[in-house]
């Protein structure tokens, strides 16, 4: 079973054609449309993917600099594993950004393959295919990655 299937839909941000870029308001009509790349936000250890766009105002920051935002949940919800939600540091919401290699957590614990595949596709072509102009805007070239307790990094796809 994938990740995603277990996790619940991850927070999207898209920032409004019509608001100022970078400082510049924006032109409207139909050569108007701005494609925004897309920020990943991973929450770690002790936070979730809401601690990013609530605590941090990220998307006052997105909307000035251009930027698509996701934040995915930290791990699968709902998988019925006994013991995933015992202890605060492992297993429901830890954010270990790995597979899991071993039984009962391999077959939903996929949170590496989920960030870095799975979710990406499901942006590209589940959210390209809403009626939402915003959504349509999301471009899926490059995709930052960033994360509050280990660093960030630049993925290319």
């Amino acid at each position: 079973m994938m990740t995603s299937l277990l996790s619940p839909p991850p927070f999207l941000y898209v920032p409004r054609n019509e608001k100022h870029i970078n400082g510049k308001k924006k032109k409207k009509g139909p050569n108007s449309v701005k494609k925004f790349p897309i920020l990943y936000f991973l929450a770690g250890l002790t936070s979730n993917e809401d601690n990013f766009m609530i605590k941090a105002g990220a998307q006052r920051c997105a909307s000035e600099w251009g930027l698509a935002l996701v934040t995915p949940d930290t791990s699968p919800r709902g998988a019925k594993i006994e013991g995933e939600d015992k202890d605060w540091d492992f297993g429901v919401g830890a954010g270990f950004y790995v597979n899991a290699t071993k039984q009962p957590w391999q077959q939903h614990y996929q949170m590496y393959d989920y960030v870095t595949k799975e979710l990406p596709n499901l942006i590209a072509t589940q959210m390209y295919s809403f009626t939402d102009d915003d959504i349509k805007q999301v471009k899926q070239e490059y995709l930052p990655l960033d994360t509050n307790n280990v660093g960030g990094t630049w993925i290319y796809f």
